[in-house]
């Protein structure tokens, strides 16, 4: 499996969730600090950066049987990269696609382009597309979700990473900081004290 930002909010849950599970898992962040945090934070197999010049290689490198399963944050050159390696009957799980999300349109035009580039080797290989969205599964299965993590965040087995800015004045820059990839884990604003911190205490 394939987590491109790996170290985001999304990303660093939904690889720590595949090795759960099993899965070899491969991430895809950017600066070397953040690689380094998801491959001896959160235990996956490797992790390679989007920022590399040589992008396409280390991804191929990383995951020399195919990829059975991508996990898609980004798009652009990093979905480009992945697509050569897919592998018969694979799966892409579309979460969002930042690099997109500066466009005027959306990222609508540029989506479309990336689907109709994917269309023959996703017919050739059968590999499988499907939009993710909280919104389909909270009802149904936010119980049992947290009924199965959270036991596992509280003996740190899953881990996270939190970028936390303070007051109101810093949300353009921590939204900035977050479409640049600027931010080191899940970007949040804090706007008054934080009634765990009191937990125990």
């Amino acid at each position: 499996m394939v987590v491109s930002a790996a170290s985001g909010g999304v990303g660093q849950i939904a690889g720590q969730l595949a090795k759960q599970r099993g899965a070899r898992v491969v991430g895809v962040a950017g600066r070397e600090a953040k690689c380094r945090f998801v491959t001896q934070d959160l235990g996956f197999d490797a992790c390679v950066s989007h920022l590399s010049p040589a992008l396409e290689a280390d991804l191929a490198a990383a995951c020399p049987a195919g990829i059975d399963v991508y996990f898609e944050n980004i798009g652009g050159r990093v979905f480009e990269a992945v697509l050569p390696l897919f592998n018969q009957g694979a799966r892409m799980t579309i979460c969002g696609t930042i690099s997109t999300y500066g466009d005027e349109d959306g990222g609508v035009a540029k989506r479309a382009a990336l689907m109709r580039l994917a269309e023959p080797i996703f017919k050739a290989r059968n590999v499988r597309a499907k939009n993710v969205e909280v919104r389909d599964f909270a009802a149904e299965y936010l119980d049992q979700m947290l009924a199965y993590v959270g036991p596992l965040v509280t003996a740190g087995t899953i881990r996270y990473r939190e970028d936390i800015r303070s007051g109101l004045g810093a949300i353009p820059a921590a939204f900035t900081d977050t479409m640049r990839g600027d931010n080191f884990g899940k970007m949040l604003v804090q706007v008054s004290p934080d009634p765990s911190d009191a937990v125990g205490t």
